[in-house]
């Protein structure tokens, strides 16, 4: 019956239209109908016999389906996620539904009421991706292991909560990051700055650095697939690329995607959806502009701005990075235009800003690294010639430069902050300091009453230092102003 309906509705030789033609409900066929031939291979001549892979709609099932197909009926679970990449969570999904739909025909009732419980426990997702390392690893052992997971006993009412002491604690994984000590592997970023100050243009030399795996801004990366969506125009992001290709002698690489012609609406979850089932796991998803991709959406609404969040949570699973372009408010001062909310969820807030001749980014918010530091850069035209009627094309690339000269005099509270700071590099003896021995030398100096008082004072003393040019910080390792190459990665600590 199911192959029956399948056939109706998705048949593309089919001579009447039918109702159903496009909507959810023929979607949802395929995933419990390929999910019966994955528990039910002895039946695949039986099913296949009259199906085709054009009539699945989802690109994912369709896949899997030519691989069944290729391996005529020898197949399980194990072979189909070695041979179909990405496709963890997708089987999954096949399965359960498969388990849960059936209702008689495919047995199993037991096993459907367990699926449930684990998807109540979210053990589902996390079995998933037990799976799908064991995938990448290549052991069919490990991958009949982990699925076989699936259907484990759940654990009692009484142990959902579980209680970590400290042992336990200090097995938790560290934060993985994309950019050390900037973007997490998986999280929410947004880049936000008026019009004019070169965002957009950061933002694609961070993003072509991370499809590289190239440092950037003296920072480590991690290679990664970025898919990036330009919602405000895909000529211009051709030109900015080309630039950078011109300015750089070389091609971006082919793991830096624009995805073309869709218009995403992050108030939708069916729009979401279809975005994330066309896309791999672990990568950077750039959305550009976050007002372009909510359209009609009330800004300063705790409703909309809740419905996008939720929507980008939902795109961040499978170790992704959701990174936002917006705009500002009216109010620079008040950071990303909208919901106020927005902020606070973030794992990762860039301003983009113009200071005097110069532009820089700071980092409004870093989630488990230390915010607060600016980095300063130029805009610099890259000629490309011609365009159509004659006249002269060019675009801009980023160049990062020197921080400028301090202009303002110190305050009392600066000069024991520059006189600690000697001192700490007297003792480390590298040109420049790590901020725990600077705190150290600042609160045998400072006259305050009690460590409350001196971590106040070092702080405020610290940032004006940077903030007003006297001083420069790259990953929590302070110089002089000017000495910006002795900032380098060998002081970073943490994990990457």
């Amino acid at each position: 019956m199911m192959v029956h309906a399948l056939k109706k509705v998705n048949n593309p030789a089919a001579q009447t239209a039918d109702p159903l033609a496009g909507s959810d409900d023929a979607t949802a066929l395929e995933y419990p109908l390929l999910g019966f031939l994955i528990h039910n291979p002895d039946k695949h001549s039986l099913v296949t016999s009259d199906l085709r892979a054009e009539f699945f709609q989802d690109q994912t099932a369709r896949k899997i389906f030519e691989t069944m197909c290729a391996l005529g009926g020898e197949y399980d679970a194990p072979r189909l996620l070695c041979a179909v990449p990405h496709s963890s969570l997708h089987l999954t999904k096949m399965m359960s539904h498969a388990l849960i739909t059936a209702q008689g025909p495919f047995g199993a009732v037991d096993a459907a009421r367990r699926i449930r419980e684990a998807a109540q426990r979210r053990r589902a997702q996390e079995q998933a991706r037990i799976i799908a390392d064991a995938a990448r690893r290549g052991s069919i052992e490990d991958l009949q292991a982990a699925i076989q997971g699936l259907n484990d006993e759940p654990q009692s009412q009484r142990g959902k909560i579980r209680f970590l002491r400290r042992s336990q604690i200090m097995e938790l994984p560290d934060p993985k990051w994309t950019v050390k000590k900037l973007l997490l592997d998986a999280g929410i970023s947004c880049f936000h700055g008026e019009s004019t100050v070169g965002k957009s243009f950061l933002a694609l030399d961070l993003l072509i650095a991370i499809a590289e795996g190239r440092k950037w801004f003296g920072r480590k990366v991690k290679k990664r697939d970025v898919f990036y969506l330009a919602l405000e125009g895909e000529g211009g992001i051709k030109k900015r690329i080309r630039a950078w290709e011109i300015a750089n002698g070389r091609d971006i690489p082919d793991n830096f995607v624009l995805i073309h012609d869709y218009r995403l609406d992050l108030r939708d979850r069916q729009s979401c959806t279809e975005l994330s089932n066309s896309l791999p796991e672990d990568c950077i998803i750039v959305i550009d502009t976050l007002s372009q991709a909510a359209p009609g959406a009330d800004e300063n609404s705790s409703t909309d701005g809740t419905t996008i969040l939720n929507n980008c949570a939902f795109l961040k699973q499978q170790s992704r990075n959701i990174v936002l372009i917006a705009h500002p408010g009216k109010d620079l001062s008040r950071g990303i235009r909208g919901w106020s909310g927005l902020f606070g969820a973030l794992d990762c807030n860039i301003e983009v800003s113009r200071d005097g001749g110069k532009y820089k980014w700071t980092a409004k918010k870093v989630k488990d690294g230390i915010d607060g530091f600016s980095e300063f850069f130029e805009r610099r035209v890259v000629e490309m010639g011609v365009d159509e009627d004659g006249d002269k094309d060019d675009s801009c690339i980023i160049v990062p430069c020197s921080i400028p000269a301090a202009t303002k005099k110190m305050s009392r509270g600066m000069r024991w902050g520059m006189e600690s700071f000697e001192l700490a590099v007297r003792q480390t003896g590298a040109g420049g300091t790590d901020i725990e021995t600077w705190r150290r030398a600042f609160y045998q100096l400072h006259t305050g009453d009690g460590d409350e008082a001196k971590k106040k004072a070092f702080q405020r003393a610290r940032e004006d230092l940077v903030d007003h040019g006297h001083l420069c910080v790259r990953n929590d390792f302070y110089t002089r102003s000017g000495a910006e190459a002795l900032c380098t990665q060998e002081h970073n600590g943490g994990t990457f």
